[in-house]
């Protein structure tokens, strides 16, 4: 009915107080190793990693590593 939609993840540093963008993956296993290869770099504060997930037009958002 819903058809079977899409899930994507997204790693996020925050370095001086700001979040940035690190990249964009398919797989969990993938954005929660590279979130955490995030944290153990110099002038990272924190890390997450975000889903993305969208059925039939509609989006959902949840962070599942932070």
């Amino acid at each position: 009915m819903f058809g079977s939609g899409s899930v994507s993840y997204e790693v996020q540093s925050r370095r001086e107080g700001r979040w940035r963008i690190e990249g964009a993956y398919t797989d969990q296993e993938s954005a929660m190793s590279a979130a955490r290869s995030q944290l153990a770099a110099s002038g990272v504060e924190d890390a997450k990693v975000v889903k993305f997930r969208t059925i039939a037009g509609l989006s959902r958002e949840a962070v599942i590593l932070h």
